[in-house]
C-alpha cells in the first residue's frame, strides 16, 4: 500500500506500507512526473513503514521488477529531477536499520535520481532538511 500526501506542496510525502508492489511504485512514478510537471522546485519525503496488521509476502522476483522500474524512470527523468526536486530524504526511524544505511542513501538517491539525497532518523529533521534545500 502507498500514502502520497502533497497537500504540503513544495514538501511531499510517500509512504510506502510493508512491501512495496509494482502497482505502488507505478503510482508513485506517476505521481512525481505530476510534481516534475508543475515546473517549480520541490521535495521528496520518503518512509517505509510496517504495519503488522496488513499481510506482507517478500516476493524477490517483485522486489527486483520494482528496483528496475524505479532505476529505469530515474535514468529516463534524471535531468528533469535534477531541475525540480531540491532533494529526497528517506525517513528511517529505526535505530539500527538508520545506523547500517545513513552513508549509502545519499549517495544511491543522487545515482538513481540525479538530485541530493539525505536519510534522517526522525519526521521532523527529514522535514527540515527538505526546507533548507529549498
Amino acid at each position: 500500500m502507498i500514502v502520497i500526501q502533497d497537500s504540503k506542496f513544495p514538501i511531499v510525502a510517500v509512504q510506502f506500507v510493508n512491501a512495496i508492489s509494482l502497482a505502488d511504485v507505478e503510482q508513485y512514478l506517476a505521481q512525481f512526473d505530476q510534481w516534475l510537471g508543475r515546473e517549480t522546485a520541490f521535495g521528496v519525503l520518503l518512509a517505509q513503514v510496517s504495519d503488522p496488521t496488513q499481510a506482507t509476502i517478500e516476493d524477490e522476483t517483485v522486489h527486483q521488477a520494482v528496483h528496475r522500474a524505479i532505476v529505469q524512470w530515474g535514468k529516463q527523468n534524471r535531468d528533469r529531477i535534477a531541475q525540480h526536486c531540491v532533494g529526497m530524504v528517506l525517513l528511517i526511524e529505526d535505530a539500527a536499520e538508520f545506523a547500517q544505511k545513513q552513508r549509502a542513501v545519499p549517495k544511491t538517491i543522487t545515482a538513481i535520481y540525479g538530485c541530493p539525497g539525505q536519510a534522517c532518523a526522525t519526521r521532523s529533521a527529514a522535514e527540515q532538511w527538505l526546507q533548507q534545500q529549498l
